[in-house]
């Protein structure tokens, strides 16, 4: 298993691709994956699924699939939260256990690019696929994207129901991008193949730099 040093901030680097959807309460009620501690927290907001391939990180690479189905107010504090996550690597998942993000559970990713255009994405729980997505990318269309300029306030909720906020700062090109032919296998992962996504986007070359906010 990893060494990790839990002190001070780390970084993160690699791509990601981010669709934002607004899903209903009923959803996020009987599909998120949300604890019990969670039910009458849920606050609103949109949610989002991110696909992320970490080519840095504080255990080294992985990749992560995340379901975040809005904010919750836990605290009197409204942050976004991770309801459902599979990573690639059981070292993601051991960083989880001091509060990293998560949930986390490991699976195994079948992540393809076909040309420059398209990333296939598929992950399996042992023999079970779990989800299937393909993200078609608009290349000609590229922007500087910032933390300063896109906010995302984010609260991990411990295995002790205790909340625990981070603040981060991100820099990242950022493109137009497209989710499709998404199959997912809803006993594993809520069901966002009858859901359309407000806007996906693609963010290349992304250094994230984070650290807890109330340890």
């Amino acid at each position: 298993m990893a060494e990790i040093d839990y002190s001070g901030s780390k970084t993160c680097k690699g791509k990601a691709y981010i669709s934002v959807f607004n899903f209903s309460n009923e959803f996020v009620d009987l599909e998120s994956f949300q604890s019990d501690f969670l039910k009458d927290k849920y606050d609103g907001g949109f949610g989002a699924v991110i696909f992320v391939d970490y080519k840095e990180s504080p255990v080294g690479p992985y990749q992560e699939v995340m379901f975040i189905p809005g904010k919750y107010n836990v605290g009197g504090e409204s942050r976004y939260v991770a309801t459902k996550c599979y990573v690639s690597t059981p070292d993601a998942v051991d960083m989880n256990e001091d509060g990293y993000f998560g949930p986390k559970e490991v699976g195994t990713f079948h992540w393809t690019t076909v040309g420059e255009n398209t990333m296939h994405l598929s992950v399996h729980k042992g023999n079970t696929r779990v989800l299937t997505v393909e993200i078609g990318i608009w290349n000609a269309f590229s922007l500087p994207a910032s933390s300063s300029i896109i906010t995302f306030p984010f609260m991990q909720i411990l295995k002790n129901d205790e909340r625990l906020l981070w603040k981060y700062s991100a820099n990242s090109s950022m493109s137009l991008a497209r989710l499709s032919s998404v199959q997912v296998r809803p006993a594993y992962f809520p069901d966002i193949a009858k859901e359309s996504p407000i806007v996906t986007l693609c963010l290349d070359n992304f250094e994230l730099n984070f650290e807890p906010d109330n340890v």
